[in-house]
């Protein structure tokens, strides 16, 4: 009988343990203009399926300059602040109405990023920078 009453207990346990590894498998951030670019949109990072050190990131963006290209990098620092280590996440053109959807897989774990921004390819000047944080 004490056997039977144990199992329960097991059972939770576990389901607290998946639920607090599942927590940490996404992050989000909503994008804040830089230099008064005007841009702003959504970010999504997920640990990549199957992977234990890659993530994937799904992102949105608007009030770009039509026709103009970015690039979207991934940060350490929670700022984009420069000096920070970072890397190429993908690069994008804007649509004619200054809009865009990116996606991008990169080998690096969900919980050394702190940050993505978006730059404008020709000169890398910063345009908006998203904190990430777990959701």
């Amino acid at each position: 009988m004490k056997r039977l009453s144990f199992v329960p207990l097991v059972l939770a346990v576990s389901l607290m343990t998946t639920i607090a590894i599942a927590a940490v498998e996404r992050k989000a951030g909503t994008f804040q203009e830089l230099a008064a670019s005007g841009v702003s949109g959504k970010v999504d990072l997920m640990k990549a399926p199957q992977s234990l050190d890659a993530t994937s990131v799904h992102g949105q963006a608007r009030n770009l300059e039509p026709g103009t290209q970015y690039v979207v990098i991934w940060s350490k620092d929670a700022a984009c602040a420069p000096g920070s280590e970072t890397n190429v996440v993908t690069r994008f053109t804007a649509n004619p109405q200054g809009i865009a959807s990116f996606q991008g897989k990169v080998q690096t774990p969900l919980i050394d990023i702190n940050s993505i921004a978006i730059l404008r390819a020709s000169d890398l000047t910063g345009q908006a920078c998203a904190s990430v944080i777990a959701q």
